[in-house]
């Protein structure tokens, strides 16, 4: 309204500046009632088109053409401000998109994953800035609201055939779901464990994501399955948070009882006496490993969900058990109540059930 204002101010001055013009040079006239005679001059003179007149019609023409500018680009400005803002790319785009491509390529050639090396360091490039801004490790990145949702929706970013209205309102809501589940389990994350907060975090995004998929066209459905599993595959499996070993199960039980003890910041002897807990968590996964392939091999979906939860309620149990076993310093029971690195092995039963070298 201001500029509404502005430019009538400066129409209305434009068209004074002319008048007032001619009534000064009218004024300039002599104050005679008879002009006096013509003379051949004169008449010449008359014939002649007033130069003051001519260059104040210029004025006024380009004033009016500023005029007419000006209100065009007012209009066009309050005809963008209504308009929507373009949405920008997510940075998950490419990757889902990517992650999705490299699933069918690798089925026809089991190399194909040496060529998806920059995809994937991307994509633990931005997992890494999302887990810094939110304060979790590295492999529980994509369980906050800037991770597993957005991911899935990249993928449907160019989507063939799109999503429909109902599917965009149910990857919507899915967003939705997980941020105010994120936010509830955050307000009460001093009562739980570190382990216990995952485990949270895990429930969460499975539960929206269910929701979600039975909204979604079959093969909508697929894709974003897909890269749930990947993802949630890839969280037992980042190097950052997780400790490897091989070997047989005697190796293994002997080389994670050192890097418990290590990470809780026990000495030598109390390794010896984790032992047993260690034993009973790779029993625990063994039997989850089992019946992952069992649900494998006969096609039945959802198994890297049971699988993720289950070694995490292992290690949860594991932890519950050496809190009341051993009397622990503040220092150690700090350690155990921050506890996040999981434990990945092959060797023993598990390495005759899968190739996969997560031994999922």
């Amino acid at each position: 309204m201001a500029r509404g204002f502005v430019i009538g101010l400066f129409v209305s001055s434009a068209q004074t500046l002319v008048v007032c013009r001619l009534v000064e040079r009218r004024g300039q006239a002599p104050a005679t009632a008879t002009p006096p005679p013509a003379t051949a001059r004169d008449s010449a003179t008359a014939s002649d088109p007033d130069p003051d007149l001519a260059r104040l019609k210029t004025e006024n023409d380009d004033l009016r053409r500023q005029i007419a500018d000006a209100r065009a680009a007012r209009e066009a400005a309050a005809v963008a401000a209504k308009s929507p803002a373009p949405k920008a790319a997510s940075p998950w785009g490419k990757i889902a998109r990517g992650l999705l491509a490299f699933l069918k390529q690798i089925k026809e050639d089991p190399k194909a994953g040496q060529k998806s090396q920059d995809l994937f360091i991307e994509m633990m490039a931005l997992m890494g800035k999302i887990a810094k801004e939110r304060g979790v490790s590295l492999n529980e990145a994509l369980l906050t609201p800037e991770g597993l949702p957005a991911l899935i929706a990249g993928a449907f970013e160019e989507a063939d055939p799109p999503l429909s209205d109902s599917e965009r309102a149910a990857l919507d809501k899915f967003a939705a779901d997980v941020a105010a589940g994120w936010e509830s389990i955050q307000a009460g994350k001093d009562d739980r464990t570190s382990l216990e907060n995952r485990r949270e975090m895990v429930l969460n995004a499975l539960g929206a994501s269910d929701a979600m998929s039975g909204a979604l066209s079959a093969e909508h459905a697929e894709a974003s399955r897909q890269l749930q599993s990947m993802g949630l595959g890839m969280m037992g499996s980042l190097g950052m948070n997780s400790h490897f070993a091989q070997g047989t199960p005697e190796e293994i039980r002997d080389n994670f009882s050192k890097q418990w003890a290590k990470t809780l910041k026990m000495d030598e002897s109390q390794a010896v006496a984790l032992a047993p807990y260690v034993d009973e968590y790779m029993r625990a996964v063994d039997a989850a490993s089992a019946d992952f392939q069992k649900d494998l091999a006969a096609g039945v979906q959802g198994g890297e969900s049971r699988l993720l939860l289950a070694r995490l309620e292992a290690q949860i149990a594991a932890q519950k058990k050496i809190a009341s076993s051993f009397s622990l310093t503040p220092a150690q029971k700090k350690a155990l109540e921050g506890w996040t690195t999981t434990y990945v092995y092959w060797g023993g039963k598990a390495a005759e059930m899968s190739t996969d070298p997560s031994g999922e």
